[in-house]
């Protein structure tokens, strides 16, 4: 299984997780350097303690090798550590995590990560990872990593039950309990938020992603959304995430405001009303208020801005279309002039 070079370092230097058995007579410290023997391969590379103690000869512990390039490897494969000069073995181990990463190396969250990895059968490897952070799995990096074909990974999947997200070439997977966890989530966010902001047409798509756990990918949440959607439960308008029932409506405040402002743009006036800073005097509302409720207006449908701060009834845009539609009929080539 060749490493994705998309995940190596512009240097080459890829970051390796793997359990550490030290023979050596000395202990085996930060940045110890050494030659990787793996299969026909030998490779210069660094230990990186995960530790905050030195690894003792005879003892075990989970550590990070960089490696001096990339190179084939599995996760589970066995290896030898020989010194820099490749006449004394220092130890030897099995590959863990093929993806370890450059920062946050000692977290908890990442040594329970490294300890689900480390168990030898792909189905319950895939259900410890399920239920510890991040709360999902990169499906196809799994797939990869434990060289398991098309057959065992549907087997795998259809045992473990997982939710299944297709993003940008890749596939992410979560457990039952965590999809409903994310999804009672959103729904009870985008809830909190019409309530609070009953003028707003929703949340933004990486605004809502931000605020909930577990926290997926950008690609991977979009997927979820449109999942989501599908089947009725939310509605996705442009970069906006809604629920189905929600609509924008004014505050109390600003309906005041488009009650006197209606008489303004309607009746005989409705061919030329004010434009928003004509309003001000009139309305004794500020410029940026009239201007704010008008867009607000417009997103609901009410009114089109016909031009920059010039708002018409949408009734009274399509009584002009229908105008204009008359004239042009009664015209044999369908065109009219200005004076017309």
């Amino acid at each position: 299984v060749v490493l994705d070079p998309e995940l190596h370092a512009p240097t080459g230097r890829i970051d390796v997780a793997f359990r550490l058995l030290a023979s050596e007579t000395k202990p085996v410290a930060q940045w110890t350097p050494v030659h990787l023997h793996h299969a026909a391969s030998d490779v210069g590379a660094r230990i990186v303690l995960l530790g905050d103690e030195p690894v003792a000869p005879g003892e075990e512990a989970f550590v990070q090798l960089v490696l001096d390039h990339p190179i084939a490897a599995a996760a589970g494969d066995r290896f030898v550590l020989r010194d820099t000069t490749a006449q004394r073995t220092i130890g030897g181990g099995q590959f863990v995590d093929l993806r370890a990463p450059a920062r946050k190396r000692r977290t908890p969250e990442r040594i329970a990560q490294i300890e689900a990895m480390a168990l030898a059968d792909a189905e319950r490897t895939l259900s410890a990872l399920l239920e510890r952070p991040p709360f999902f799995v990169d499906l196809s990096g799994l797939a990869r990593d434990r060289a398991l074909g098309a057959p065992e990974m549907e087997t795998l999947l259809q045992r473990t039950g997982v939710q299944q997200l297709h993003a940008r070439g890749t596939v992410l997977g979560m457990s039952p309990a965590n999809w409903l966890r994310l999804k009672r989530a959103l729904v009870e966010a985008l809830g909190k938020f019409h309530d609070a902001n009953p003028d707003l047409p929703g949340l933004s798509l990486e605004r809502l992603r931000l605020q909930l756990e577990p926290r997926l990918p950008a690609s991977g949440f979009l997927s979820f959304l449109q999942w989501l959607a599908g089947n009725g439960e939310i509605s996705l308008d442009g970069a906006w995430v809604r629920l189905p029932g929600h609509e924008v409506r004014l505050t109390p405040s600003d309906e005041m405001i488009w009650t006197r402002m209606l008489p303004l743009i309607s009746g005989e006036a409705r061919f030329r009303p004010p434009r928003v800073r004509d309003m001000v005097g009139t309305l004794g509302v500020s410029e940026g208020d009239i201007r704010r409720i008008l867009k607000l207006l417009g997103r609901m449908g009410k009114v089109d801005e016909v031009a920059h701060d010039h708002f018409f009834l949408r009734d009274t845009v399509a009584e002009m279309v229908a105008i204009a539609v008359d004239i042009a009929g009664r015209e044999p080539k369908g065109e009219f002039t200005a004076a017309q």
